[in-house]
């Protein structure tokens, strides 16, 4: 087919699906980012909580406490004689 067999009717009904096309395309990505933006937040969300129910988080703080109190323990006042 070439372009002098083209109906410009048809031309126009392909060019307006194609510009619908373009509108749905936009509004799916669209969609899209939000998800991806509440998955960022779940997954974000889900990792804070799960890194402090971990046993090894409890373990961490529990040891950064006792090196805390051994430092504070080992200090001397000083002697002001």
């Amino acid at each position: 087919m070439t372009t002098e067999e083209v109906d410009p009717a048809t031309f126009a009904e392909v060019y307006k699906k194609l510009n619908e096309g373009e509108v749905a395309a936009s509004q799916l990505e669209k969609m899209l980012d939000q998800l991806e933006r509440q998955m960022d937040d779940m997954e974000r969300i889900a990792g804070f909580h799960q890194s402090s129910a971990t046993p090894q988080a409890s373990a961490d703080s529990q040891t950064t406490a006792n090196k805390t109190a051994a430092a504070n323990t080992t200090k001397q006042p000083e002697d002001k004689n």
